[in-house]
């Protein structure tokens, strides 16, 4: 009985126990309640001021004092520090206006557990600045100083000699006043006592970056433009590197060339390797070396097609192995660009000589220019402008009719000159042609079989060196011993070869001649080539048949084999009449032709 007594007591003793705590913890809920009515939350900020358990009074004085005693640090990258204070932010506090108040009294008194586990930050406007004292203060931080600020730059690119690479971003210190301006007014707004003008990406930051996509497609579309090379036979190249320089990317990315660039580079080529109109060394028939000043022979680049063509090349893309293109070309790369295969005119001796491919083909004396009229003949290198059979040449004064026609310069050009009895010597200073280069017909019948468009003409004067007056030179004789030793039998094919040879012995001084101890032999087959010659013209001759108006091929054909005949022999050609009744026949049928 005594022990349920006491059970009981003991029960009724922790009821009132738990009772009390219980209207412990409501009185001191009830009473905080009332204490926050007149004070902030606790984790209350108001402008950055500590407000939790403060009365109003007291946040409004503490804003007041901070405001007084205010300064803003500033950080710079680099760790360096510069300090405003608020007098330089033209800062100041207004506690007036009742927004402190307001922050108060939207507490419910109640509420206030809720704050122990959250905070509640207020911002009012009581807090001021002047941002245009701001600005000036600014101006004047180190952090602004031109010596203080490296540049920021966006990535970009470069050519690294081999490829195009990317350059990595650069965050500097470059900084906007205006940018500067308004983030250390926001700061001091708050009250705040630092600014970390790299934290809150104050500094002005890059806009493209290393791995931006577009960057990265586009040094890629780069490289590939100047994965390629344009290799000239001459040796010049265009590789990635000068490519390189001449890309232009526009601000959308579109890839162009720089035009102007390639321009001045195709005419640094022409600078380079161009050798039209300039001087040519030529060493003579004679044994001498002469200077041939001015004409037009020689390579000469054309600029705009050069160009045009180095476009295209970079439009495709692909490795090219190429010539350049050019406006005129010459027979050789070489100290000599007109090669082994020319026409020699030598003004004063009148004499010239045909050379094919080194060898002598013919030689004969000419009449050049009247140079008492002042239709000298040009000197210079030229090359064959065409060439053109049966041509009238016609002038202010004349109109005469040539069967090989081989210009050379303009309106002066090598033909045959019938009406002609005599050529050579000092005939051209007096009644000399208006400025071509008069050949009697065989001559200009073999010169016409060997020459073509841009074949070398060159044309020289030289007072010193006539015809048979300078030796050729044991080496030139013994070459042309060899020479005649080599014939053989004489058949048509060796033709150009005997005459060749008998042009180069003609060409020799007396004392020369006497030394070619096998001349006989040349002579000999001289004249078995002649007897071939007159054989092939009385069988053009006997082709002519009855003469219709039909048989002027056949005439033209006969008169070529005869033509090809030394006037001299022509009386050999035992039906010659023939080919002249022909004629008249063929004039009876069209009138004025022969």
């Amino acid at each position: 009985m005594r022990k349920e007594v006491k059970e009981k007591k003991g029960l009724n003793g922790g009821v009132i126990t738990a009772g009390v705590v219980v209207a412990l913890v409501v009185l001191i809920y009830l009473g905080a309640s009332i204490f926050f009515r007149s004070h902030f939350y606790p984790n209350t900020t108001v402008n950055g001021i500590e407000a939790g358990g403060k009365s109003l009074s007291y946040v409004k004085d503490a804003i007041r004092s901070e405001a007084l005693s205010y300064s803003l640090t500033i950080v710079e990258r680099g760790g360096g520090l510069s300090t405003l204070t608020s007098g330089e932010l033209g800062l100041s506090v207004n506690t007036d206006g009742g927004e402190i108040d307001s922050f108060l009294a939207s507490q419910s008194g109640f509420g206030w557990v809720g704050a122990l586990f959250r905070g509640n930050d207020y911002l009012s406007n009581i807090v001021s600045v002047d941002k245009s004292v701001i600005a000036s203060s600014v101006k004047e931080l180190p952090c602004m100083l031109a010596s203080h600020i490296t540049d920021t730059k966006d990535a970009s690119y470069t050519f690294d000699g081999e490829k195009f690479v990317i350059v990595d971003e650069v965050y500097g210190t470059e900084l906007s006043a205006a940018t500067l301006t308004d983030a250390v007014a926001d700061a001091a707004l708050s009250l705040r006592d630092k600014l970390d003008l790299e934290a809150e990406k104050v500094y002005v930051q890059p806009e493209v970056l290393s791995d931006d996509p577009g960057l990265v497609a586009k040094v890629e579309g780069l490289n590939d433009k100047v994965d390629m090379t344009i290799s000239y036979e001459v040796g010049e190249k265009i590789d990635s590197a000068a490519i390189a320089k001449w890309i232009v990317v526009s601000d959308s990315g579109s890839v162009s060339y720089d035009e102007d660039a390639i321009e001045e580079y195709v005419a640094s080529l022409a600078k380079k390797y161009d050798t039209a109109g300039q001087s040519k060394t030529l060493k003579t028939s004679y044994g001498n070396t002469v200077t041939v000043k001015g004409g037009s022979y020689g390579w000469k680049i054309d600029k705009e097609g050069e160009k045009a063509e180095i476009l295209s090349d970079l439009s495709a893309g692909e490795d090219v192995s190429r010539d350049f293109v050019y406006e005129y070309t010459a027979a050789s790369h070489g100290a000599n660009d007109y090669g082994d295969s020319y026409v020699e005119i030598n003004l004063s001796a009148q004499h010239l000589f045909l050379y094919v491919n080194g060898s002598l083909v013919t030689q004969s004396d000419f009449v050049s220019g009247n140079v008492s009229k002042g239709n000298g003949t040009h000197i210079g290198a030229y090359r064959v402008t065409y060439t053109q059979k049966d041509a009238v040449l016609r002038g202010d004064d004349y109109e005469t009719p040539v069967t090989f026609w081989m210009p050379f310069n303009g309106n002066e050009g090598m033909h045959d000159a019938t009406w002609r009895s005599k050529f050579g010597g000092s005939i051209y200073k007096t009644s000399g042609s208006h400025g071509c280069v008069n050949l009697p017909y065989s001559a200009a019948q073999t010169i016409f079989s060997k020459v073509k468009t841009g074949f070398p003409v060159l044309v020289y004067a030289d007072d010193n060196y006539t015809v048979g007056t300078q030796s050729a030179g044991a080496d030139a004789i013994a070459s042309l011993v060899s020479g005649i030793d080599a014939i053989g039998d004489v058949t048509p094919d060796k033709d150009d070869y005997i005459m060749g040879l008998v042009a180069k012995y003609n060409a020799l001084t007396d004392s020369d001649k006497a030394q070619i101890g096998n001349y006989a032999v040349l002579q000999n087959a001289e004249m078995t080539i002649y007897s071939m010659r007159i054989g092939n013209a009385e069988a053009a001759i006997n082709s002519i048949g009855g003469v219709t108006a039909d048989s002027k091929a056949l005439i033209d054909t006969a008169i070529y084999y005869v033509n090809a005949v030394p006037s001299v022999y022509q009386a050999n050609i035992s039906n010659l009449w023939y080919l002249n009744e022909a004629k008249a026949a063929y004039n009876a049928i069209v009138p004025g032709t022969y």
